[in-house]
């Protein structure tokens, strides 16, 4: 087993002979060409997936993410362990911004992948208390599919690192968090998730503008007085 306990997975779409420089090739064949790149089989090899601590998945895709999520699960799933004791999930998307398709996904069309991916991610990481969720630009995709996996974990996350809105599609809040630094630009009048107050130490709010209330953090929605007596870093 590697001294480092994380597992890196980088997942992308392969270049078709020919199309190097065709983006549209690569949208159309997207779905049948997913390479999965790993540490997995070394891991697996010595006997050491159950020391994983930490996962980190990479997905570089040009506009639909889900094939590549998906061989990255089931690659994961061939694993003779339960990953119940990875602490942090780590995942990057990475849409080739220069597709004219990369923005424009439709989360309708998407709303049953979005739903399979969130949760099987969810319930093979499901004892994860940290989650970094980031990408290389913001898109309505990625916002609902951090949105599904961050809901299931409500009741235990401790760290919650995002550079999308995190829209929840439920009102329970996350009850255990000590650290928080999400982005709120892409939605306007976007709040934050909410979130109880007594276990803050650190808490990041940065592209609110204007927008931005205490409500979030208010267990009976008045926003005038909120207490966070753990806290000892705010940016806002």
């Amino acid at each position: 087993m590697p001294h480092d306990d994380s597992l890196t997975i980088r997942c992308g779409i392969r270049k078709l002979p020919g199309y190097e420089n065709n983006l549209d090739a690569y949208a159309v064949s997207e779905s049948e060409n997913v390479d999965v790149a790993t540490s997995l089989n070394l891991v697996d090899d010595v006997g050491g997936a159950d020391a994983v601590r930490r996962v980190v998945i990479e997905l570089n895709y040009v506009s639909n993410p889900f094939p590549g999520f998906k061989a990255v699960i089931d690659r994961l799933g061939e694993v003779a362990c339960n990953w119940e004791k990875v602490q942090t999930l780590d995942v990057e998307m990475r849409p080739d911004i220069g597709h004219s398709n990369s923005h424009h996904a439709s989360v309708a069309d998407h709303a049953t992948d979005i739903i399979e991916v969130g949760d099987a991610l969810a319930m093979m990481f499901s004892e994860a208390s940290k989650l970094k969720l980031s990408g290389t630009c913001v898109n309505p995709i990625a916002t609902a599919l951090y949105g599904r996996l961050s809901g299931w974990y409500t009741d235990q996350l401790q760290e919650l690192c995002s550079i999308y809105p995190v829209v929840l599609a439920h009102d329970r809040p996350f009850t255990q968090l000590r650290n928080v630094s999400i982005q709120g630009e892409g939605i306007p009048g976007y709040q934050p998730p909410h979130m109880a107050t007594g276990s803050l130490e650190s808490l990041t709010l940065d592209g609110f503008y204007n927008y931005h209330s205490w409500a979030s953090f208010a267990p009976d929605g008045d926003s005038r007085i909120v207490e966070f007596p753990k806290l000892t870093g705010l940016s806002v």
